[in-house]
């Protein structure tokens, strides 16, 4: 009997070091996105099975100054995300996206397709409005 573990992309990107030239502690002042592909071709290089196409990656338009100490890819990640307004993912097609977050919600889930059931927890059937009004007067 074999046993198999299976690891998201996320998580494998856990076992891994961000570096630069060989180096762990280091300091990047770059467009995110010019440092995010450096941190994605990394683990291209580490995880050669994986395919990534970068065409949908978009400039922020400025340089931010990251600094990396012993940080595995995943952490990398997050510290050049901690430094925009985007987003980031990588889509079962094999494309990264890292692109501005929009401003309205850009997707609509469909009960049935994408919802399979819902639970509601609280509801408004056994409220009661009740008023009391109080007259003094003649």
């Amino acid at each position: 009997m074999q046993d198999i573990d299976c690891k998201g992309y996320q998580t494998i990107l856990n076992d891994f070091y961000y570096s630069s030239g060989g180096v762990y502690a280091f300091t990047k002042n770059l467009d995110p996105n010019a440092i995010l592909q450096d941190i994605l071709g990394q683990s291209d290089q580490e995880l050669a099975y994986f395919s990534v196409d970068y065409s949908n990656m978009n400039n922020v338009g400025t340089s931010s100054n990251i600094e990396f100490d012993k940080s595995t890819l995943n952490d990398a990640i997050k510290k050049v995300l901690a430094t925009t307004s985007f987003y980031y993912a990588i889509r079962a097609d094999g494309k990264a996206y890292f692109q501005a977050l929009p401003v309205t919600s850009s997707h609509n889930l469909e009960f049935g397709k994408d919802i399979r059931s819902i639970v509601i927890d609280y509801n408004g059937d056994e409220i009661t409005n009740d008023i009391t009004l109080y007259y003094d007067g003649g």
